[in-house]
């Protein structure tokens, strides 16, 4: 699946159209996550939903979304934080969630 999105219609990044990136996006996104399907199907995209962030950004599933392994101690532990990585910066894992 990969080598897929490397190729046509995908890439060259200049010539895809908007809804070839959003589909790659979003399936980089969801494999990089590592989050459950139903996590993932709870994101929207409403701007009250997406938080843009100093780092990067977090994905919040709509309000009505209860996780399969709900803390409600923990609230924004379903939340889908995307972390900007600058060329030669390192990454801490957990940071910045």
């Amino acid at each position: 699946m990969l080598e897929a999105l490397a190729k046509q219609p995908f890439e060259p990044l200049a010539k895809a159209s908007l809804m070839d990136l959003t589909i790659k996006t979003s399936f980089l996104v969801a494999l990089a996550s590592g989050q459950r399907r139903s996590t993932l199907h709870a994101l929207s995209t409403a701007p009250w939903l997406i938080r843009w962030e100093r780092d990067g950004v977090r994905l919040i599933p709509r309000p009505d979304f209860i996780a399969k392994q709900h803390d409600s101690r923990d609230p924004l532990k379903a939340n889908l934080c995307i972390i900007v990585v600058k060329r030669g910066q390192g990454v801490v894992p957990g940071e910045g969630t």
